[in-house]
């Protein structure tokens, strides 16, 4: 009996996260890990009735996702919108998976050297890299994001007078705190590690639109029923 029949299916995960990273695939999509773990066995995460010409991307999700998947279990690490990595201790499981050492059940706790952030800042940060300025800041169209797009990203399109101005605050204090939390170590609510860098560009983002859309952001103070 080979290493791949005795494994576990979250195992098998494990080991097509190995064979993207060794291919210089990581950090991957959770689409490239559905395809790679459904070729390397077609039986365990291959769609009903058409196992060996289709994947289902549920098998595999499932045990990536969720209060008892891979992320949670320390293994995988979420660094972006469905983009995953392995964790040091994935990479040590993977490697039992390769054949390399024994093969042993894989354990149900997180990796620590990770600190939590606050779940607000953790909010904060998934809100803002959800918004459509920070999309079009990261992909380079930095010329296309419309008023509209930065009054979203504050959260002060629907508000009006001093509650512009407090919310305004409110945003750059959480910024701040961001800022100060992400010291390369420190994760989201779902296990992501933030990177300093982003943080720097989200900071980068929220100064060049400030600059740009002054002139609107005081036109919207002046507006009545605040």
């Amino acid at each position: 009996m080979t290493v791949t029949e005795t494994m576990t299916n979250p195992q098998r995960i494990l080991k097509a996260a190995s064979t993207l990273t060794s291919q210089g695939a990581a950090p991957f999509s959770a689409e490239s890990l559905v395809v790679e773990a459904w070729t390397t066995c077609p039986t365990a995460f291959g769609l009903r009735g058409y196992e060996a010409k289709h994947p289902d991307c549920n098998k595999s999700l499932c045990l990536i996702v969720g209060k008892r998947g891979l992320v949670a279990k320390g293994y995988l690490k979420r660094v972006g919108p469905k983009v995953y990595a392995l964790t040091p201790q994935g990479q040590r499981a993977a490697e039992q998976c390769n054949g390399t050492e024994p093969l042993l059940p894989l354990e149900a706790k997180p990796a620590e050297p990770e600190k939590g952030i606050p779940v607000k800042l953790s909010r904060f940060l998934e809100a803002a890299q959800e918004s459509d300025a920070w999309i079009k800041y990261d992909e380079g169209r930095v010329k296309e994001i419309t008023v509209t797009d930065a009054t979203r990203l504050w959260g002060i399109n629907q508000l009006t007078g001093n509650r512009i101005t407090s919310a305004m605050q409110t945003f750059t204090d959480e910024l701040r705190e961001l800022e100060m939390a992400a010291d390369g170590k420190a994760v989201t609510r779902e296990g992501r590690v933030i990177e300093p860098s982003e943080v720097r560009a989200l900071a980068n983002l929220h100064d060049t639109l400030l600059g740009r859309f002054e002139r609107c952001i005081e036109v919207m103070k002046r507006r009545k029923g605040a």
